[in-house]
């Protein structure tokens, strides 16, 4: 446990120090927290000013910069050019209309019809749009999308709940709040999810593609969607991959987890191109290898490997996490040959994640451990991750830890590649947040620890989990053990089935009603435990029999 606080980072670390509990039944611990951030504090690239990802501002400035070649109405003297310049006037004029739309809908209090109508209207004008772009303008109209996705896609919609709160006087902003707490469409806790035992289980419907678009993300993906141009989708998927190809090779640490996170921006939009075609399909449907529509853009293979050798998976990791994602929703391009075998690839860096030499490697390799987990659980499932095979890796030359001023250093002036993943680097809580999905959660459960804000009824921060079954008296013992026929025949319930019969009722069945509880809200869990312990039980007893007997 305590290599596992060291290595979550600066952050983490600075709120497991302000835990009372901690401080008061595990000095050793905080001790070594203590030293372990002194000596971060001195070496760490730390990014100053930054107040969340994406801009320094809190509210989104739509600034369209002037390229004279590009926007100067002299260049379009011909007849054809001056109607290609007039329908880029249109173009820029209706897309901004809508997104400012967007931006009203989500930014104000109002109610769902009025805002469902709104939502709609959007959706047919992006539709109207899209089929009035002449064949000459679709690159420039996809510069224009990537342009204003870079730069708003990280940003909140409206205000946040915090910049709400410091408004308390306002009656409209307490309401407002109070329909974003009761809302039917609230996220949920990301620790709360079903466990995805394989591809085909019913945890893939419980998370819709809708809910991965956040914020301003949402009207880029209302505008793919509600357009379905295949003219437009297949030269932004050209320029998307283009881009990740050409940021990937970045070599600053100035600002590393605002780059990251716009290559997971674009990388999210990428998958989105190539997967929703796949979305609505059936599971039944075979899957043609040589379709090139289901071949990804992006050699992801190439991009990983490369990144194994120079030491950079902290940088390429996080993207092809979020590409990947959006394959959950599409269960034939996982039998794809090519993607099996990026599975198989990141299935062997997980594996040599945690056998790392330095303290710098093993934290940031643990950081590229934990979005890999979130990948293999909610896209390849729990059973299909442990049957991937072990691909092969190039052995790469050893590296040495680097220090603050590696990235000054004349050793670095060369165009050879930054060894990122060897450096202490450090990671805001905002790119932890959106990168890994269980920072969230332990984020707001230390925070309510460490104010002392923890609530009876709030399911989110404090769940009911099953104690250890003691089989240690025949008794206890004997009523497991005699639902069990030795032949294997009997189809009784396991003991921890909620189809049991009765209820109890003294307190020697609490322990059983904690049980009931637990599986109650974790079905694919209980499931699995179901077949473990039946197959367990019945073992020993077949075992017993043959020993004893």
């Amino acid at each position: 446990l305590e290599k596992m606080i060291i290595n979550m980072g600066y952050e983490t670390i600075k709120m497991f120090l302000g835990l009372p509990a901690l401080q008061q039944h595990c000095p050793t611990l905080v001790a070594t927290l203590k030293d372990t951030m002194n000596r971060d504090k001195a070496i760490l690239i730390f990014e100053t000013g930054q107040k969340a990802l994406g801009s320094d501002s809190k509210t989104p400035h739509l600034t369209l910069p002037f390229d004279h070649e590009r926007d100067s109405r002299h260049n379009y003297r011909s007849l054809d050019l001056s109607r290609l310049f007039k329908e880029r006037e249109e173009l820029r004029d209706s897309f901004l209309y809508q997104l400012r739309a967007f931006q009203e809908v989500r930014g104000k209090l109002m109610g769902n019809e009025e805002s469902d109508n709104i939502i709609n209207s959007i959706k047919q004008e992006a539709r109207e749009m899209m089929k009035n772009v002449s064949p000459g303008n679709v690159d420039w109209f996809v510069n224009l999308f990537c342009d204003l996705l870079l730069q708003i896609g990280l940003l909140p919609v409206g205000e946040t709940d915090s910049e709400v709160l410091r408004h308390v006087t306002d009656k409209k902003r307490l309401q407002k709040l109070h329909m974003r707490f009761t809302s039917k469409s609230g996220q949920k806790s990301k620790s709360s999810r079903k466990l995805s035992l394989d591809q085909k289980g019913s945890s893939l419907n419980e998370v819709t593609p809708e809910q991965s678009f956040q914020g301003h993300q949402e009207f880029f993906f209302m505008v793919l969607q509600a357009g379905d141009s295949y003219r437009f989708n297949t030269h932004l998927k050209r320029r998307l991959a283009r881009s990740i190809s050409e940021m990937s090779t970045a070599n600053e640490t100035k600002g590393l987890c605002l780059h990251i996170a716009k290559l997971q921006l674009l990388a999210k939009f990428l998958g989105l191109l190539v997967f929703s075609p796949n979305w609505d399909l059936s599971s039944e449907r075979g899957c043609d290898v040589s379709d090139a529509n289901s071949l990804p853009p992006l050699d992801l293979k190439m991009h990983i490997t490369k990144a194994w050798n120079d030491y950079r998976l902290v940088v390429v990791i996080p993207w092809v996490v979020k590409f990947l994602s959006m394959m959950r929703w599409d269960v034939s391009s996982k039998k794809l040959p090519c993607y099996a075998h990026t599975f198989a690839v990141l299935w062997t860096i997980n594996l040599h994640c945690s056998n790392e030499a330095t303290h710098h490697l093993q934290t940031n390799m643990f950081m590229v451990r934990l979005q890999l987990d979130a990948l293999f659980h909610d896209v390849v499932g729990l059973v299909s991750t442990q049957n991937l095979p072990t691909a092969k890796l190039p052995s790469r030359a050893a590296t040495n830890p680097s220090d603050s001023s590696a990235a000054g250093s004349p050793s670095f002036t060369t165009p050879k590649s930054l060894p990122l993943d060897s450096m202490p680097l450090w990671f805001s809580k905002q790119f932890l947040i959106s990168s890994i999905p269980y920072f969230e959660d332990l984020f707001q459960l230390l925070s309510d620890l460490t104010s002392k804000n923890i609530r009876p009824g709030n399911s989110c921060t404090k769940k009911v989990r099953p104690r250890s079954i003691s089989l240690g008296s025949f008794n206890s013992g004997q009523k497991y053990v005699s639902r069990i026929s030795l032949g294997g025949t009997d189809a009784s319930p396991s003991p921890w089935s909620s189809s049991r019969p009765g209820t109890p009722t003294d307190k020697n069945g609490i322990k059983e009603r904690l049980i009931d509880s637990f599986f109650h809200q974790h079905k694919v869990l209980q499931e699995l435990c179901e077949v473990i312990v039946d197959r367990v039980i019945k073992n020993a007893s077949y075992t017993i029999k043959l020993s004893c007997v």
